[in-house]
């Protein structure tokens, strides 16, 4: 008789996995409706605080103006890509996995933090654990949140990695290294059809979840998704508000470098649009193109060769920059 052990250990697993994905899917659909429900106040917030900006802080600004702004300025952030930036002489030190993997799903230490830090920035942002839903809510709605607080609660014995964000950056200024070069000038522009599945926030999210005032309620207030992004331009930065200004107004021009961008503003290495991908993201099938920065290759032979492996492999259109 046939030992069906596998093909049932097999089939546990991969239910896992496709809750875990309707999980982080549910996530974002949360984050959507907050945003639904504060969408008119944020706008009238976003026009008022470009009213003084354009204004000089003159009140009687025509409102149509700072609307008609407003409106070109959520078009650029659209509108624009986004990336995943590394160094390619560390990224293509050894063979890259398929997909672009979260901390929690590989449970690595290096890099940036995980553990207790980053669970708790997750935490106020997208509130895994210990969420409650509504009284009113439909069995469904109810399903999802209990999915959320099994599957996405780290201290959870079901918790499935997969749920979890993927960090990108949105690079609205179309610099040619992207919005993430401090992390390494080579960069993915990720396919535009993972949009939907992200929200985003106006600065790296540690500095924003990292202040002790900040709670789940005022950082959940603070995060945008693709269809209603008037959030960023409610919270961020000055600096980054005349960036994105800039970039409107075509003063800021395309592919630009981003030290150059970050010596004429004088931002900081932290300060740039931070989106958290809520779904998978692999190689051969949600990256765009794949850009590499030549001087982080450094001649070496090895590396060229693994690139050209990769981009073989998830038959990736790939270009080189200096």
């Amino acid at each position: 008789m046939r030992n069906l052990g596998f093909f049932r250990k097999r089939s546990v697993r991969e239910k896992g996995m496709a809750m875990a994905r309707l999980a982080a899917v549910e996530t974002l659909g949360m984050v959507g409706r907050q945003v639904q429900l504060t969408a008119g106040s944020d706008r009238d917030k976003a026009v008022n605080r470009l009213k003084g900006i354009l204004g000089g802080g003159i009140a009687e600004l025509d409102d149509e103006e700072a609307k008609g702004f407003l409106d070109a300025m959520l078009a650029q952030l659209q509108n624009s890509a986004v990336n995943i930036n590394f160094k390619a002489s560390d990224f293509f030190a050894s063979t890259p996995s398929d997909k672009y993997s979260t901390k929690f799903e590989v449970m690595r230490k290096s890099g940036a933090p995980m553990g207790s830090t980053r669970n708790e920035a997750e935490e106020k942002m997208f509130h895994y654990s210990g969420k409650k839903a509504a009284s009113t809510a439909s069995a469904g709605e109810k399903a999802a949140v209990e999915r959320m607080n099994k599957l996405g609660k780290l201290e959870s014995a079901e918790f499935h990695g997969v749920v979890r964000p993927r960090y990108c950056s949105l690079n609205f200024p179309a610099l040619m290294d992207g919005f993430g070069a401090q992390w390494g000038r080579s960069h993915f522009v990720l396919a535009n059809h993972l949009k939907l599945n992200m929200s985003f926030v106006h600065s790296d999210s540690f500095d924003i979840t990292g202040s002790g005032r900040a709670t789940p309620d005022s950082v959940q207030a603070q995060v945008a998704t693709y269809s209603d992004m008037t959030r960023l331009v409610c919270n961020m930065p000055d600096v980054m508000l005349n960036m994105l200004g800039d970039a409107v107004s075509g003063f800021l021009r395309p592919n630009q470098t981003w030290a150059l961008t970050k010596s004429t503003y004088g931002f900081g290495s932290t300060m740039y649009i931070e989106a958290q991908c809520h779904a998978e993201i692999y190689f051969n099938r949600d990256v765009a193109e794949m850009r590499i920065c030549t001087p982080e290759i450094g001649g070496d032979a090895k590396i060229q060769k693994c690139i050209n492996e990769f981009v073989a492999k998830n038959r990736l259109q790939v270009s080189y920059f200096d």
